[in-house]
């Protein structure tokens, strides 16, 4: 009888260790590790013309630790703010909310929006005076390249 008590207490110690180690580790993506990322762009409605883009590298780089993603269901909430990487000659596009961080590709991916990144989101929105028209963030990457190429010439 002593036993069996003691397989028991072994068994239930070992199920609580797994428990707390699932819930500790948590599979966290961190897509824009090691990738530079050149300019982050902010449009913060489908119906908006007007964009936030951010191109300082040392801001960009803050912004981007801050995405650490952990997979979650995916949901029905509309996503009214579209968040552009723009990453060499392509764009990465991510569609969030309070809660959600999309990322856009061949297939949508669905992530819990990281709480840091979400307090860039809303600091940005609410910094109206940097707005620009609207255009894709790729054009407007060799637009710069271009204007700093016929300085130099």
């Amino acid at each position: 009888m002593r036993k069996r008590a003691i397989k028991m207490r072994l068994l239930c110690a070992i199920v609580i260790l797994a428990i707390v180690m699932l819930a500790c580790h948590s599979e966290t993506y961190t897509p824009f590790r090691d990738v530079e990322v050149s300019m982050i762009c902010f449009r913060y409605s489908l119906m908006d013309s007007t964009q936030i883009c951010v191109r300082n590298r040392k801001r960009i780089r803050e912004i981007t630790e801050t995405v650490r993603l952990v997979p979650k269901e995916q949901c029905a909430c509309a996503h009214s703010v579209e968040v552009v990487f723009v990453i060499g000659e392509e764009e990465h596009s991510a569609y969030v909310c309070s809660h959600c961080f999309d990322l856009m590709g061949e297939t949508v991916e669905n992530y819990r929006m990281p709480e840091d990144f979400l307090v860039y989101c809303h600091s940005y929105r609410d910094s109206t005076h940097l707005s620009e028209r609207w255009e894709s963030p790729l054009y407007l990457s060799r637009q710069k390249r271009a204007r700093e190429e016929s300085r130099g010439e």
